[in-house]
C-alpha cells in the first residue's frame, strides 16, 4: 500500500513515501511547507503525488533523470534487425543538445527546436541540414524510444507526440537541376576513377549513395545492361544491410557507356564481392561518399555544391524528359509509390496542354468525318 507523509526536519519540510515497498522509501526536501495550491512546496508535492500514487502515474524520479542520450543509446543496442539499428544509431548521432536532457526534462518545445536545427543546419556536422524525409524518421524514431519508455512507466507523458514537422514544399523545380555541363565538371574533377564512376551511376541509374556502395559483382548483369538494388551499404554491420522499402528493391538498365565503366571494376572479384572498395579495401560509407564529393566539388568552379541527391533528381529528371512514364520512373527511383514521384517532379513533366487539346480535337472531329 503506498504511503505519502511529510516530516519537519532542520527547518526544511521532506515529503517521504513509497509505492508499493515500504523498505524503497524515497524523499525530496522543500524549504516550505505552503498549501496544496503552491506550487513548489512539500504540502503541493505531497498532494501531486498522492494523485499519481491513486491514478497509476506514479514514475519514479530516479528512472526519469537518466538522460535522452542514454536512454537513446539503450535502445539502439536493443533493435532486433540491422536496418532498425542503423535508424536508432542515426537517431542517436542526430540529437544534438538532446543528449544531455533528462527524459524527465524533455518537452515539445525542446523538441521543435530540434527539429528546426536538423532542417537548418546541424552545428555537429559543419552546419549541414538533412532533408526533410530524413528528419521525420529521426522524429519518428525519437517518439518511438518516448513510447517505450512511457510503456516501461519510465515516463508520464510522450512530449514530442504532438509535434510535427513545418511544411516544407519537396517539389523539385526546373531552376535548382543540375546542368548537364556542370555534371561533367564534376566527373572531369574525380581523379579517382571508382568515385567518377560512382558518380556516373549516381546521375545515369539514379541510386542512393548507400546503394552504389553497396552493391556486389553478382548485382551486374553485362548481357542485359543492368544492375540490380538489392542491398545497401551498412553503418553498424560490414558490409551491406536491408533496403529502406520494398520499392527500393529494383533492376535499373545501364548506358552502353556506363557498361563498358563497371565492367572493369569486376575482374578479379567473387559474385559476393563489393563492387567498390577504398584503398584500404574496406567498404565506403555513405559518410566517406559523402566527404568524397565535398572534396571534388572543392576543386571546381561549379555554381553551388551538388549532392547525391541532386544526381537523383538530375537522372529522373532526364527520364520525365524524353517521356518516360511515372510509373517507370517511380520503379526506377525505387520511391514508394508513384504518387510520390509526382509529389517530387511535377514541375519537371511537360506542359500536356497542346496534347490533351489535340486528343479532344481528334475525338469530336476526326471521328465525325
Amino acid at each position: 500500500m503506498a504511503s505519502v507523509w511529510i516530516q519537519s526536519k532542520n527547518g526544511k519540510y521532506l515529503v517521504r513515501w513509497y509505492a508499493d515497498n515500504p523498505n524503497e522509501e524515497k524523499s525530496e526536501s522543500f524549504s516550505k511547507l505552503g498549501s496544496t495550491r503552491e506550487s513548489g512546496t512539500a504540502r503541493f508535492r505531497k498532494r501531486e503525488l498522492e494523485e499519481q500514487l491513486a491514478k497509476g502515474t506514479y514514475v519514479d524520479p530516479s528512472l526519469s533523470k537518466q538522460l535522452l542520450g542514454k536512454a537513446v543509446e539503450k535502445w539502439a543496442g536493443r533493435a532486433a534487425t540491422d536496418g532498425t539499428e542503423q535508424q536508432r544509431w542515426a537517431l542517436y548521432n542526430d540529437l544534438g543538445k538532446l543528449h544531455r536532457v533528462a527524459i524527465s526534462d524533455l518537452r515539445a518545445p525542446d523538441v521543435r527546436d530540434w527539429v528546426d536545427v536538423l532542417l537548418k543546419g546541424r552545428p555537429w556536422r559543419d552546419g549541414k541540414p538533412l532533408q526533410p524525409g530524413t528528419v521525420k524518421r529521426r522524429l519518428d524514431m525519437l517518439k518511438a524510444v518516448l513510447n517505450q519508455l512511457v510503456a516501461d512507466d519510465v515516463l508520464v507523458k510522450n512530449h514530442a507526440a504532438t509535434v510535427k514537422l513545418p511544411h516544407i514544399d519537396a517539389e523539385v523545380l526546373p531552376e535548382n537541376l543540375m546542368p548537364l555541363d556542370e555534371g561533367r565538371t564534376m566527373l572531369a574533377a574525380a581523379k579517382d576513377n571508382r568515385i567518377r564512376v560512382m558518380i556516373l551511376i549516381g546521375m545515369q541509374c539514379g541510386l542512393r549513395p548507400a546503394e552504389i556502395a553497396g552493391l556486389r559483382v553478382r548485382d551486374i548483369d553485362i548481357e542485359s545492361a543492368t544492375l540490380s538494388v538489392m542491398q545497401q551499404i551498412s553503418r553498424t554491420r560490414v558490409p551491406t544491410s536491408v533496403l529502406k522499402t520494398k520499392a527500393s528493391r529494383r533492376t535499373v538498365p545501364m548506358p552502353l557507356s556506363l557498361v563498358a565503366e563497371v565492367k572493369s571494376f569486376l575482374e578479379g572479384k567473387g559474385l559476393d564481392d563489393l563492387l567498390f572498395q577504398t584503398a584500404n579495401d574496406k567498404p565506403y560509407s555513405s559518410k566517406d561518399m559523402g566527404d568524397w564529393l565535398h572534396r571534388v566539388a572543392a576543386t571546381t568552379a561549379l555554381s553551388r555544391a551538388y549532392t547525391w541527391r541532386d544526381f537523383r533528381h538530375f537522372y529522373a529528371s532526364s527520364l520525365i524528359r524524353h517521356g518516360i512514364n511515372v510509373k517507370t520512373v517511380q520503379r526506377r527511383m525505387g520511391h514508394a509509390s508513384a504518387k510520390v514521384t509526382l509529389d517530387i517532379y511535377t514541375h519537371i513533366w511537360p506542359d500536356q496542354d497542346d496534347k490533351t487539346r489535340e486528343a479532344i480535337e481528334l475525338v469530336w472531329f476526326d471521328t465525325a468525318a
